[in-house]
């Protein structure tokens, strides 16, 4: 019975969740795995990787872990600031941990844990641009940190359709805006590009890197533990309806809202369909590319339980969500 806690006050907030996250976190400590690669090269986290190689594997999942931390208290900041969440509430913090957890895999250096950091800040400049006179700067940045996500993980690039539709859905037409959106975006390529003509592999980035855009690679599920596959499954199948009701209430509550959270609302609407998008891109990294969708589910499920009346429940889902997070943790342990 957790669920019931965010109506606490914070500080009994705060003890309960960072407890209970710890909890989560136990398994990978004990079992630290090192840093995930992918395969196909990317400029950034390719030589993340090398550096951290270098250190104790169980300091790759401290790592992993600060980063969690901080990634889930910006979302629960920004949603609180830009009002789509009640005050006081470490709902999205505890959510998006969980969400973050879910795998022996995940917890642990990897790709997308590095491109959500941006993707988050991009999000929240994001919410930021509404009814500014001039959102020159929050534009340029958002639009420069989803750069940087793709140097770290590939697919994180599809969000910049994304800053193209919140422009739409803010009703911003002025051309200097779209033209900032480009100039963002092109930025770090820049740096990058620089960085290998100036090494002399400039080809190997065209090809292995830029080529590498243009190339759609699909999911695909292939589990050689069964009944680990079959856990996967049926977490995913209650994380979909939790997305699918999560959805639907904040779709019809958007019309309940005044103008500057509704249309903020529409973005956060619109950030679930690029993300489900994305996963064109997701190849054979399928338990990985899954944390981007961490971000949205994150915010569509703090935002059905918070406003649930019936908090039983919102419990019961979160426990058969821990439930199966703890089978997927004790199978990977025991077939290892």
């Amino acid at each position: 019975m957790i669920i019931h806690f965010h109506k606490k006050p914070f500080n009994s907030q705060l003890f309960i969740f960072i407890f209970f996250i710890l909890l989560l976190w136990v398994d990978a400590m004990i079992f630290p795995i090192g840093p995930v690669s992918l395969s196909y090269q990317t400029p950034l986290y390719t030589g993340l990787t090398i550096l951290l190689q270098k250190i104790p594997v169980r300091l790759n999942v401290v790592f992993a872990f600060l980063l969690v931390a901080i990634q889930a208290v910006i979302i629960n900041s920004s949603l609180i600031n830009h009002k789509i969440i009640t005050r006081n509430t470490l709902l999205p913090f505890l959510i998006y941990f969980v969400l973050m957890s879910y795998s022996p895999d995940v917890q642990t250096v990897h790709p997308v844990l590095i491109a959500n950091l941006f993707l988050i800040l991009a999000l929240n400049l994001n919410l930021s641009i509404y009814l500014k006179p001039e959102p020159y700067k929050e534009i340029f940045n958002s639009t420069f940190f989803i750069s940087l996500a793709s140097l770290f993980y590939l697919p994180a690039l599809v969000f910049l359709i994304l800053v193209w539709i919140s422009l739409l859905v803010y009703r911003i037409s002025s051309l200097r805006e779209w033209i900032i959106t480009i100039s963002g975006l092109l930025a770090p390529y820049l740096f990058i590009a620089f960085y290998y003509y100036w090494t002399d592999s400039f080809g190997v980035f065209l090809q292995d890197y830029i080529g590498s855009m243009f190339g759609f690679h699909p999911f695909h599920i292939a589990f050689t533990k069964p009944l680990l596959g079959e856990t996967y499954i049926l977490l995913g199948v209650i994380m979909a309806m939790l997305l699918i009701i999560g959805f639907v209430k904040i779709s019809l509550e958007t019309t309940e809202k005044v103008i500057t959270v509704r249309k903020r609302m529409n973005v956060i609407i619109f950030w679930v369909f690029i993300t489900l998008v994305s996963f064109l891109w997701a190849s054979d990294h399928l338990l990985i590319h899954a944390c981007m969708l961490a971000i949205p589910a994150c915010i569509l499920i703090s935002y059905f339980f918070s406003g649930i009346r019936r908090i039983a429940v919102a419990e019961i889902f979160f426990t058969m969500i821990i439930l199966l997070i703890a089978v997927i943790k004790l199978l990977n342990r025991l077939e290892a």
